[in-house]
């Protein structure tokens, strides 16, 4: 889906689907890094509008969206 539409944008302006240059931006972003367990594992997709992300695990594969609250680094 990423390859055909490079993200979607909601009618509310949030980005139902990010655009793999956010994804790429928030998964080597070095502030992101001090802050909060490592992103390897993740592929983040989207998120809520008010700060939490929704990511698929690539390593282990697993079938779970996972959201990553970012007020508490966790990941559920």
């Amino acid at each position: 889906m990423l390859l055909e539409s490079n993200g979607i944008v909601g009618r509310t302006s949030v980005d139902t689907v990010w655009t793999v240059e956010q994804n790429l931006h928030f998964r080597t972003d070095g502030s992101f890094a001090r802050l909060s367990m490592p992103f390897d594992a993740l592929l983040f997709f989207g998120d809520n509008g008010g700060g939490d992300q929704f990511a698929f695990v690539r390593t282990p594969r697993r079938p779970d969206v996972f959201v990553w609250e970012h007020e508490t680094d966790s990941r559920r």
